[in-house]
């Protein structure tokens, strides 16, 4: 497991990689699957918004930068693994993008917010409990898919009808 692993003292040191490689180990069958299943439920819903493609590049990219700043923020001896920072980058990339998406029609501004509670409550009842849980991370990947669809929103066009863009994601 360390040979991959977000290990806050290697990655401080320039292995910057861990931050890919630790959405891909797992502590058991059971962690594996569930973060799979979860993965994959909301991978497909943040397919229908932005494609397959730009959907798992930003999944993983979003999850990779929750690993960084987890990294940064957490003591030297810190280490995990698991696809969960991802899966939670994912329900904060499809929450803000539906943020982005309502705020064009005429609701009120209290729920217009409606998907980031939606959001917020997932991670509450996923995210937040178990044993050898990263909270910290399950919340900075959270806020990373947040920043990540906020960004992707400010370019205003429908990733789907491009089937270049999505092979090359």
């Amino acid at each position: 497991i360390g040979q991959g692993a977000v290990q806050s003292a290697l990655m401080l040191q320039g292995e910057w990689w861990r931050a890919v490689t630790a959405l891909c180990l797992h502590t058991s069958g059971a962690h594996l699957l569930g973060n799979l299943v979860f993965g994959t439920v909301f991978l497909m819903l943040l397919s229908q918004v932005t494609g397959a493609g730009v959907a798992a590049l930003a999944m993983i990219t979003a999850g990779a930068a929750g690993n960084v700043i987890s990294a940064l923020v957490q003591s030297p001896a810190h280490t995990s693994i698991g696809a969960s920072t991802a899966v939670f980058a994912g329900i904060g990339l499809l929450a803000a993008l539906r943020l982005a998406r309502r705020q064009d029609f005429e609701f009120s501004a209290l729920r217009n917010w409606t998907p980031v509670a939606g959001g917020l409550a997932l991670l509450a009842f996923l995210g937040l409990s178990g044993e050898n849980t990263d909270i910290l991370a399950h919340v900075l990947g959270f806020a990373s898919g947040i920043a990540a669809g906020l960004l992707l929103a400010k370019w205003d066009r429908d990733w789907t009808v491009d089937g270049g863009l999505q092979w090359t994601c």
